[in-house]
């Protein structure tokens, strides 16, 4: 192996790390994400680095919606595409889906591919294309994807394995997500149904029905809301968030731990690469990604 491929296959493991431990940490999970891709863009070199969240249609089918993204100088930001909002995969990718479902990783220099993918890709800019699959237990919740607008790169199995690592590491953290809002939403409704019960316990008897609309008008907002999508796209000048629309979605298995923050100086670190192995790195004091935003 020549000098210049090692030390790009140790920046990007240096970066893996990194975004292990961002993620690891408690905050906002947007701000987290968002770290994770402005460490991946750096450590790769690429133009635009970016996560799709999936979403099922019961018309379309399997839909991606871009939430996240990070380019480079000079690139311009693919956040604000409304062809990349609930895109169906049957239309715009139509072999993407298959392959990421499989845990595969979609490599591709885009003048070799044919059909609406390169047309998509080509609307971008782009020359090659890298994709990997980031899965919530055992569904596919989406994918993180990098894009080169300058090289047509051909990406070595190596960058791919790391790169995987980093998109399982992101899988973890959506079902960690995931889990504290089933617990923080099951909470707010035994909340809500101890509030309803006392209300209707202590109303007479010429105010109960109005005080069962008023509950049942109570409960209908919090189960409404809880199935409804957040927000708009935000867009910045460099990187941007926005949270896809889909249905609530279902409760699923516990996720993998991760790794929790400690008084140590050295960082525990759990790499996907090495099932049931834990690794232990002490951050390189010359790159420190973790600073990174």
């Amino acid at each position: 192996m020549r000098k210049d491929d090692l030390e790009r296959l140790l920046t990007l493991e240096r970066a893996e790390s990194a975004c292990i431990r961002a993620l690891s940490e408690e905050g906002d999970f947007r701000a987290r994400l968002q770290n994770v891709l402005d460490i991946c863009l750096a450590a790769t070199g690429v133009s635009r680095v970016y996560v799709f969240e999936n979403e099922d249609d019961p018309a379309q089918g399997v839909c991606m919606t871009q939430v996240c993204e990070a380019c480079a100088e000079g690139i311009a930001p693919q956040i604000g595409n409304p062809e990349l909002r609930h895109l169906p995969y049957a239309e715009g990718t139509p072999s993407l889906l298959a392959r990421l479902q499989a845990h595969e990783a979609y490599a591709r220099i885009v003048s070799e591919i044919e059909g609406p993918e390169r047309e998509i890709l080509e609307a971008q800019h782009i020359l090659s294309v890298l994709i990997e699959p980031v899965f919530d237990g055992h569904s596919l919740w989406g994918f993180i994807g990098f894009d080169d607008c300058e090289t047509p790169r051909s990406w070595q199995d190596e960058e791919i394995q790391i790169l995987q690592a980093v998109a399982d590491v992101l899988g973890m953290a959506v079902s960690r997500r995931q889990q504290r809002r089933d617990t923080e939403r099951r909470i707010a409704f035994e909340h809500l149904v101890a509030e309803v019960g006392s209300r209707l316990a202590q109303a007479n008897a010429g105010a109960m029905d109005d005080a069962v609309n008023g509950a049942l008008e109570d409960i209908g907002r919090f189960v409404g809301g809880a199935a409804t999508g957040k927000g708009a796209p935000v867009s910045r000048t460099h990187t941007a968030y926005a949270p896809a629309h889909h249905p609530a979605p279902q409760r699923r298995g516990p996720a993998k731990a991760l790794p929790q923050p400690s008084g140590d100086k050295s960082q525990q670190v759990v790499s996907p690469r090495k099932r049931g192995q834990i690794e232990f790195k002490r951050p390189k004091k010359e790159l420190d990604w973790s600073k990174k935003n």
